[in-house]
């Protein structure tokens, strides 16, 4: 929730645009990440998770904004539509790897399971750069 009001916020406010914004939304995501993989305490890994949450408030409001702002008029209903179904298929692959026989076992396979989205985050820093800036932003520029 916190996440989502500050994405609206960032998604108007910030100099960055939004395709900046989602960029610099990742070094949160590393941090909360970094915090649940490597937690010595019960309360580090409520503190990475909260900051996780955060972020995906924040990218829950800005990627569909900029996909849509992004996406030809005839199909920008499409595109929104399948922000949330891969949202959904996310979730559905993230339960099936939590099963206990897969990756919800005592050991380190749970912090493996929690810092997967660091590989998302990486995937979203290298491809980022190459796409364009909203072109909302740009007028308002």
């Amino acid at each position: 929730m916190f996440g989502a009001l500050m994405g609206g916020a960032l998604a108007d406010v910030s100099f960055l645009g939004r395709k900046y914004t989602m960029l610099a939304n990742n070094l949160i995501i590393w941090i909360g990440a970094l915090l649940e993989l490597f937690a010595a305490h019960p309360y580090m890994l409520i503190a990475g998770q909260f900051v996780v949450g955060i972020n995906c408030g924040v990218n829950t409001v800005l990627a569909p904004m900029y996909i849509t702002e992004l996406a030809p008029v005839r199909i920008r209903g499409n595109v929104g539509v399948l922000h949330q179904m891969a949202i959904t298929v996310a979730l559905l692959v993230s339960q099936v790897l939590g099963i206990s026989k897969l990756l919800g076992q005592e050991g380190i396979y749970w912090r493996i399971l929690l810092a997967l989205t660091l590989l998302l985050s990486v995937f979203q820093m290298v491809t980022l750069p190459f796409c364009p800036r909203s072109p909302r932003f740009i007028f308002i520029v």
